[in-house]
C-alpha cells in the first residue's frame, strides 16, 4: 500500500516561519491532507488531495522549487500521493495490459546467433571509434538520477543528452499535475476555460470526466516510469532496425538503416521484455537548434512508445508528426491524438516552451 505522509509531518517540514506565510492554495493541500490523514486513506479524500496539490501547483511557475520543498516535503507528498493513485482500478488495468504485452514478446529467430557473432566482431577489433571494445564497455551513469544511463555519447554529447533527460522529465512532472488540474476542474463542474483545460484541448481534443481520469493515470504512468525504471539512451550514428520479415516469422532477421530525419527508435510495447528501456538515438537527436523540441521532445515521445504503447499513427493509419499534424487531428479525432506519441511530447513539452 503507497504510503502518503501524516498531516502533522507534512506541516512541521514545510513550515517556514512567520516571514513566509502559507498561500491559499497551499492551505487547502493542508485541509485536504488533514482530512485524509484523518479518513485513513479513503479514495474520495485521496482525489480531494490530488485536486488541492494540483490547484496549488498552477498557482507556482515551478512546484519543486517551492521554498516548502527545501527538504523534499513537497516532492515525496507528489510521490506518495502518485503511488497511491496508481493502485486504484486504472492502474490495475495498466499493469495487467502491460504484463500481457510483455508476454507476447518472443525472441527472434537467429537472435543468439547474432549475439554470438557481434560477440567475435567486437573481440576481432572490427568495430571502431568511440563504439570500440573500450566505447562499448563503458557505460555513464547519470549523477543525479540513477535510473539513467549513456551508451556511446562524447563528453559534449553527453552534456546535451542529460539536458534532454533533465527537460523530459520536468515536462512529465508538470504533464502529470496539468492533467490532475483538468480531472478537478471537470469533477466539480468548473474550469471549462482555464489555462489547463485550454493546453488539454489544444493537444488532445473534447474530453469528458472518464476520459481525463485515464489521461491522467497515464500520465502519472509514465512519470513513475521515468522516476524509477532503468532507462539507457544509446547513441548511434545512425538508426538500424532489425526485424524479422513478416512473411517469414521463423526466417532470419533482416536489417533496415534509417538516416537523417528520424531522432530515436524504442522497441513498441508489445515487443518490450524486462523492466528496463533503451532508447536508440542518431545524430539528429541532438542537432535539433531547440534543446525543447528536439532531445527532451524525443525522450518523451519514445518513452510513450514504451511505457503507454503509443503510435505515431492515428486510428485511421495516417503518420502524425508535428504540431500542426497534432493540433489538426486534436480537433478531428480525439481518440486517435490521445494514443499519438507526438501529442503527448508536445503536451508534455509545451510547460517548458510556448508551442
Amino acid at each position: 500500500m503507497a504510503k502518503i505522509m501524516s498531516y502533522d509531518e507534512w506541516m512541521r517540514r514545510t513550515r517556514r516561519g512567520l516571514t513566509k506565510p502559507r498561500s491559499d492554495e497551499l492551505r487547502r493541500v493542508d485541509t485536504a491532507l488533514k482530512a485524509y490523514s484523518t479518513s485513513r486513506g479513503d479514495p474520495g479524500t485521496l482525489e480531494a488531495l490530488s485536486a488541492a496539490v494540483a490547484a496549488w501547483q498552477q498557482s507556482k511557475d515551478d512546484l519543486f522549487k517551492s521554498v516548502r520543498n527545501t527538504d523534499g516535503a513537497v516532492t515525496e507528498l507528489v510521490d506518495g500521493i502518485i503511488a497511491a493513485l496508481d493502485q486504484d482500478k486504472a492502474g490495475r488495468q495498466a499493469q495487467v495490459k502491460a504484463v500481457n504485452n510483455i508476454a507476447r514478446m518472443n525472441r527472434p529467430a537467429g537472435f543468439l546467433d547474432e549475439v554470438r557473432g557481434g560477440a567475435k566482431r567486437l573481440a576481432d577489433g572490427d568495430l571502431d571509434g568511440k563504439f570500440a571494445r573500450a566505447g562499448l564497455a563503458t557505460i555513464v551513469k547519470d549523477a543525479t538520477y540513477s535510473n539513467v544511463s549513456y551508451e556511446g555519447f562524447s563528453d559534449t554529447e553527453l552534456v546535451k543528452a542529460r539536458k534532454g533527460w533533465e527537460n523530459a522529465f520536468i515536462g512529465a512532472k508538470k504533464a502529470t499535475m496539468g492533467m490532475r488540474a483538468v480531472q478537478m476542474g471537470l469533477a466539480t463542474g468548473g474550469g471549462q476555460s482555464t489555462p489547463e483545460r485550454t493546453r488539454y484541448t489544444r493537444w488532445f481534443g473534447a474530453a469528458n470526466a472518464q476520459v481525463v481520469a485515464d489521461m491522467a493515470q497515464k500520465a502519472s504512468l509514465m512519470e513513475m516510469a521515468m522516476r524509477t525504471r532503468p532507462i539507457t539512451f544509446v547513441h548511434r550514428p545512425s538508426v538500424t532496425l532489425h526485424y524479422v520479415n513478416g512473411n517469414d516469422p521463423l526466417g532470419p532477421t533482416q536489417d533496415e538503416v534509417i538516416g537523417p530525419g528520424v531522432y530515436g527508435y524504442v522497441w513498441s510495447a508489445g515487443n518490450h521484455t524486462g523492466n528496463g528501456m533503451r532508447i536508440v538515438c542518431n545524430a539528429e537527436f541532438l542537432g535539433d537548434p531547440c534543446p525543447y523540441e528536439g532531445a527532451a521532445a524525443t525522450v518523451y515521445h519514445e518513452l510513450t512508445h514504451k511505457v503507454l504503447g503509443t503510435s505515431d499513427k492515428s486510428l485511421a493509419g495516417v503518420t502524425t508528426y508535428g504540431i500542426g499534424d497534432c493540433t489538426a487531428l486534436a480537433r478531428t479525432d480525439p481518440a486517435s491524438a490521445r494514443n499519438v506519441a507526438d501529442c503527448w511530447s508536445y503536451y508534455a513539452i509545451s510547460f517548458l516552451k510556448n508551442i
